[in-house]
């Protein structure tokens, strides 16, 4: 009843997580829902790669949170019996200060958002509070309810994606004349700005020298430790950007067919193998 209740605000970073936990035990979130997560993203979405709890409280807060890891010396995934073992004030200090920085930075993004402009005389917290909030009530029931997956149309759809992901395979060995790892920087760049002579548009921030192949980075002051940095030449970028550019402007019809592969192969080894991971139910969650 206390979880359940609907006049309660919650808080928490990520809170969609301890809803599924929650759900797990048969008990229904109620109330409203404050996500520092969601919030810090409509606050400055470019303020951080990562909008996770420790990185928040250590922009926003000053704070440096203690690690996960630093607790589970050895094991990622402690089994109850190790977990039992390790120091129960260390473990509730750590609990503590999650929940403690959690309140903090729904306190935080609140004040923050609520002196930014959305509409009218409205702010991004009323923004947040009329779209965000609810969509995230939305999201839950979704992941509860699960989505049903024709397994047979999938298994249609993968044959066609490995049948046209091996045909352009086949066209860039065709190229080389030989094998070529169409995932690999090097490989690519090689086949793009050395064989088929096309110009580079974008450079990354590496070096390569030109006797020994060996990259070297700014972190080294750019010296290839064999025969120091005389030698050095920039490594083009073969990065989506690049490749657009080269279909695009460049009217290759190279750079078109790796884009391709690349979205092809992105379906055949992320979505495809996860779309497969059915309940008893045949939905996926």
């Amino acid at each position: 009843k206390f979880f359940e209740e609907e006049e309660t605000i919650w808080g928490g970073v990520d809170l969609k997580f301890d809803i599924a936990v929650l759900h797990n035990h048969n008990i229904a979130l109620g109330g409203t829902w404050y996500d520092a997560r969601v919030m810090s993203k409509l606050y400055d979405e470019s303020a951080l790669r990562v909008h996770g709890l420790k990185q928040l409280a250590k922009k926003y807060l000053g704070v440096e949170m203690r690690e996960f890891k630093t607790l589970t010396p050895g094991t990622k995934n402690p089994s109850l019996e190790e977990a039992l073992a390790y120091d129960p004030i260390t473990v509730a200090e750590y609990a503590r200060d999650d929940a403690a920085r959690s309140y903090q930075l729904c306190l935080f993004f609140a004040q923050h958002l609520a002196k930014l402009f959305w509409q009218g005389n409205e702010s991004m917290l009323d923004f947040y509070e009329k779209f965000e909030e609810p969509f995230t009530h939305t999201l839950v029931g979704m992941e509860q309810r699960g989505i049903l997956v024709n397994q047979d149309k999938l298994k249609l759809i993968e044959v066609q994606i490995e049948q046209e992901r091996s045909m352009l395979q086949d066209k860039f060995e065709a190229i080389v004349k030989g094998t070529i790892n169409l995932n690999s920087p090097d490989q690519v760049g090689n086949l793009f700005f050395k064989k088929l002579g096309y110009e580079p548009t974008i450079f990354t921030e590496t070096m390569r020298c030109m006797m020994c192949q060996r990259k070297t980075t700014k972190a080294n002051n750019y010296n290839c430790r064999l025969h120091g940095n005389d030698l050095l030449e920039k490594v083009p970028a073969t990065n989506a950007q690049v490749l657009r550019d080269l279909a695009e402007k460049g009217g290759s019809p190279e750079a078109a067919a790796l884009l391709r592969y690349r979205k092809i192969d992105t379906i055949w080894k992320t979505f495809i193998p996860n779309l497969k991971k059915i309940g008893a139910d045949g939905r996926i969650r």
